[in-house]
């Protein structure tokens, strides 16, 4: 990992999240490349924050995806795996939300759905950064 702590990245294609549920105890990083531990991770608060959770569903779009691959997954398959993440936690408006924003690229490809949801994940890092720096 880098320095300092990140709550999520995409890392040699799956995701890693930092859990949440373990500070300041420890600095714990699970990796998942399957969607159903992956919403059971995010049910269990392993990922926390309106911006994190947005990122989580983003990249957790790219884990459908890569996912339905594997498994070989219809078109249908997938849609609806989509909509079991996006409704992982219902009150998570942002998750919901990145979902949505995400999901739009897929007649794009696999390359340009990741692509949109690492521009979403380095906005939202910067957005964190300059609220930081202003507070």
């Amino acid at each position: 990992m880098s320095s300092g702590f990140e709550a999520i990245v995409w890392k040699e294609n799956k995701i890693v999240l930092l859990d949440q549920t373990q500070i300041p105890i420890s600095e714990t990083y699970i990796s998942y490349d399957e969607l159903a531990p992956y919403i059971d991770a995010i049910q269990r608060l392993v990922v926390r924050g309106a911006p994190a959770l947005g990122v989580a569903g983003a990249y957790g779009v790219v884990l459908v995806i890569d996912e339905a691959a594997r498994k070989g997954h219809s078109a249908q398959e997938l849609e609806h795996n989509l909509d079991l993440l996006r409704d992982a936690r219902p009150t998570a408006v942002n998750l919901a939300w990145a979902v949505g924003k995400i999901r739009k690229h897929l007649p794009e490809g696999r390359d340009a759905v990741l692509a949109a949801a690492q521009k979403l994940a380095s906005e939202d890092k910067q957005s964190s950064t300059d609220m930081g720096n202003i507070g």
